[in-house]
């Protein structure tokens, strides 16, 4: 069934496109479209005030563009550094993630079947006792492997090999989505909770914040989904203020109202979303500079598919973006998904990426849906924040290896069924 555009959405799509189209030659515009885009994702905000996932999703988006009033309205900076921070380049950068954030809400209007469907309701439980296991014992482990260095509590934080060696960790939400899958019994389900709230506290404590961002989304969808909406929104705003203090007191070691605001003395803001706008910024620069030439695109492009199954590290350093412009300058983080496609593919990859992924995110919320696409849908939605202003390549390199391992258990459950493994007290099998 076609779904008919609302007048108000036509309306807010129609000023935009003019606003964009305008921007083109007027860069004056660039405030107007920033305006707009935020009235957009309210509107989108208020459409979706029955599903929470989705809910959480656009709040999450829309701080980066909160972020950007200072900067637009006030000629604050956005990062300390002023290397390729020029104000046509974080227009371009504007205009990409405010184009890609608006096509994706758009398209997966069009493409959700229900959106009023709660994702635990579509799930089909199973009780196997070996598998539930292997996945909190997983679990644990990663938690070990995380306490590594100093804790934030020492004042001192730093990124340093561990992060590197133990990049795997993140794989950690889909074990506790398994380890949800093979539990059929509330203690259970209360033992994986208390497992995964005591990783979270591990991972805060060794500063590792995007961790516990994806896994309390995670802890949300599988035990919070069904609470009021005005209780999202203040658990996202809550959460918000606590990460952004967070990520200042990781850095600074001090509470201090001025530090809380990121502000330095320079008057710049500094922020996580600063530093995902600066190195938008810088990928832009080095495309316009021609340091990133067309072989560097096709080898990036072609580096981000082989890294789904192999290990950026062992990429050469012209097939990885981040290893190939870390050469020229020190890059604070992840960039936009926007400025990837960008690079990769062009305005026009902005538009093909938008509708490959809206359709993506919307295949949890058929009508009929197997666990396997659940797990991988489920993965794909935790992860927004590693996708959207990190890497792409998170967006199919989590779900992907999420649903193979969950097939390799699935496997096993089966099997123990076919040897008697309900007799061993090894579980059963729940429809």
């Amino acid at each position: 069934m076609v779904k008919t555009p609302p007048i108000s959405q036509i309306f807010l799509y129609a000023i935009y496109t003019g606003l964009y189209i305008h921007s083109m030659v007027f860069h004056g515009s660039i405030i107007g479209l920033l305006t707009v885009t935020i009235i957009i994702l309210l509107y989108w905000l208020y459409e979706y005030r029955q599903n929470k996932v989705l809910s959480v999703i656009i709040i999450y988006m829309s701080t980066y563009f909160f972020y950007m009033i200072p900067y637009l309205f006030y000629d604050i900076s956005f990062a300390t550094r002023m290397t390729y921070q020029s104000f046509e380049l974080t227009i371009i950068s504007i205009k990409d993630i405010t184009l890609f954030t608006n096509l994706f809400l758009l398209f997966l209007f069009y493409t959700l079947e229900n959106h009023k469907i709660k994702l635990k309701s579509k799930v089909i439980k199973r009780d196997n006792v070996l598998v539930y296991a292997i996945c909190l014992i997983v679990l644990f482990f990663f938690s070990i492997l995380t306490m590594q260095g100093p804790t934030i509590l020492t004042g001192v934080y730093k990124t340093d090999t561990a992060l590197e060696r133990y990049g795997f960790i993140d794989y950690a939400v889909f074990f506790v989505i398994i380890a949800y899958l093979f539990s059929n019994t509330r203690r259970k389900d209360l033992l994986l909770l208390l497992a995964t709230v005591l990783y979270m506290t591990i991972t805060l404590l060794y500063g590792y914040r995007m961790r516990v961002l994806q896994m309390g989304f995670l802890l949300f969808i599988i035990y919070f989904e069904n609470i009021k909406t005005y209780k999202v929104y203040l658990i996202a705003f809550l959460g918000f203020v606590f990460m952004s203090v967070f990520s200042v007191y990781r850095s600074k070691g001090n509470f201090g109202l001025y530090e809380m605001m990121g502000l330095k003395d320079s008057g710049v803001i500094v922020s996580n979303q600063g530093g995902v706008l600066l190195t938008s910024n810088m990928y832009l620069g080095l495309l316009e500079d021609n340091v990133i030439d067309t072989s560097i695109r096709v080898k990036t492009f072609i580096g981000n598919l082989f890294s789904i199954f192999i290990s950026q590290n062992a990429l050469p350093s012209e097939y990885v973006l981040s290893k190939f412009t870390a050469q020229f300058f020190q890059i604070p983080g992840g960039g936009f998904i926007s400025s990837y496609l960008h690079i990769w593919l062009g305005p026009i990859g902005i538009l093909i990426g938008a509708y490959i992924i809206a359709k993506i995110v919307s295949v949890p919320f058929k009508n009929k849906i197997t666990n396997i696409l659940m797990v991988y849908s489920i993965t794909i939605l935790v992860t927004t924040p590693r996708w959207y202003a990190y890497n792409p390549i998170n967006f199919f390199k989590m779900g992907i290896w999420a649903m193979l391992v969950y097939i390799c258990f699935l496997i096993l459950h089966n099997t123990l069924l076919k040897i008697g493994g309900i007799k061993k007290g090894w579980g059963k099998d729940v429809r």
